[in-house]
């Protein structure tokens, strides 16, 4: 199920399947999701069987009660974005202000009415500021983009609400295909399952109701975007 998902818990390498010997490749209770970070990580080996039970029960939790998800989500603290963007927008006044100057101070040297070395102190002092109003409009931007995750949950929760109406019939193999449709990476932490998931399934996890999901849905966040679910139920680890 999560194999490639599963990342270790000390090291954060993906943890893939090992089985004990080839004669018990057919029996899951001898396979086991392990680190391959050797020898930085020393071998850490987990039952694949209990470790799926406890991660499609951590998804479940979830599908069930997926109001949770916006509880439970990693996320920056609220941002004011109206604010924002106007200082976004007086920042690139003072960038065109500055390109300005800039200007005219090389039409200056080039008309020999400034010396070199004052043109090359001057121009670099503009420049510098050209790069620090730069990064600070990318900054801004960059918490318009954060703040704007708190909306992407809505597509996210009603796929789960559409799971809920019937997630106790699934089979492993229907488990296994919705939990990697959904799930991106996965932790198991003494304080808890930590999912990233996809605000957009990967596959189509929506094949038993024959329902298409709607344009807005469908086109209002870009593939692989994802958001960060934490503290689902206590866990224990264990190695074997």
């Amino acid at each position: 199920m999560a194999t490639g998902l599963l990342l270790c818990p000390e090291c954060g390498a993906r943890m893939h399947v090992k089985y004990s010997s080839a004669a018990h490749r057919e029996n899951s209770r001898a396979a086991k999701y392990t680190c391959p970070g050797k020898p930085a990580c020393a071998p850490k080996r987990i039952l694949i069987e209990e470790t799926n039970d406890r991660l499609w029960g951590a998804l479940v939790e979830l599908i069930v009660r997926p109001e949770r998800i916006r509880e439970l989500m990693v996320q920056p603290p609220a941002t004011d974005t109206d604010a924002i963007k106007k200082e976004i927008a007086a920042g690139e006044r003072e960038e065109k202000t500055l390109k300005e100057k800039q200007e005219r101070l090389l039409n200056l040297y080039l008309e020999g009415n400034l010396p070199q070395a004052s043109y090359v102190v001057k121009s670099s002092q503009m420049e510098a500021e050209a790069e620090r109003l730069a990064q600070m409009r990318a900054t801004l931007h960059q918490k318009i983009q954060a703040d704007g995750k708190r909306a992407v949950t809505d597509d996210l929760v009603q796929t789960l609400r559409v799971l809920a109406r019937s997630h106790r019939r699934f089979t492993e193999e229907q488990k296994t295909k919705v939990f990697r449709s959904i799930v991106k990476e996965v932790r198991l932490t003494t304080a808890g399952v930590e999912l990233e998931l996809y605000v957009q399934p990967t596959q189509n996890v929506w094949w038993k109701y024959r329902q298409k999901q709607n344009a807005r849905a469908r086109t209002a966040h870009a593939p692989g975007h994802t958001i960060r679910i934490h503290g689902i139920g206590a866990v224990s680890l264990h190695n074997a």
